[in-house]
């Protein structure tokens, strides 16, 4: 009975989670950063085949004008978070582990992308893809085992799509305010 219990809680903060809604704005000078980021294996996964990660992805922003450091997590290849509209940021860097090929591989990678809030105004970051290629393993023995190393080219690619920001926000909430504001294209430093 405690198990049954237990299951129907998560299951019910897993459902309110996945149905959360874009923020409304908060105050009059707020502004919604929204941007898509996913991670391309174009010439294989590892040593697996090629394979693209759009969820679980954590990306680590710093307010640079407060100095706070949050995460953000992609959820079917999107982010968003709400800002003050005068703040300045930095995407950090992103992570991602996975456990389901058996042995743990992780990878995440600095991105130092820095830009400013606009006051009123959804600020689309862009599509980006951050591409692992060229893969090439090395197999070093630690503590008597034999681990496998990886090395890839890295590249990040960005291209602007907005209608992708504006389907994401209105299959989010249809009613959100945010589809009343104008977007505008992060400029980066």
């Amino acid at each position: 009975m405690k198990r049954l219990s237990a299951l129907l809680i998560v299951m019910a903060v897993l459902s309110m989670i996945s149905c959360a809604s874009i923020p409304a704005p908060e105050g009059a000078e707020d502004s919604l950063v929204v941007g898509s980021f996913v991670v391309a294996f174009p010439d294989g996964f590892f040593n697996r085949p090629s394979r693209t990660f759009s969820s679980d992805i954590k990306l680590n922003f710093k307010n640079t004008t407060t100095g706070r450091k949050f995460p953000v997590f992609i959820m079917n290849g999107f982010f968003y978070f709400l800002s003050n509209g005068s703040d300045e940021y930095q995407l950090e860097s992103f992570e991602y582990a996975s456990y389901e090929y058996g042995p743990r591989y992780s990878f995440g990678n600095p991105l130092h992308i820095e830009f400013s809030a606009r006051p009123k105004k959804v600020l689309y970051m862009g599509a980006m893809t951050f591409s692992y290629r060229n893969p090439k393993r090395t197999n070093i023995a630690e503590a008597g085992k034999p681990v496998d190393y990886w090395h890839f080219d890295k590249y990040l690619d960005r291209t602007w799509d907005q209608e992708k920001a504006i389907d994401f926000l209105s299959g989010q909430d249809p009613e959100t305010p945010w589809l009343t504001y104008e977007i505008e294209r992060v400029q980066t430093e």
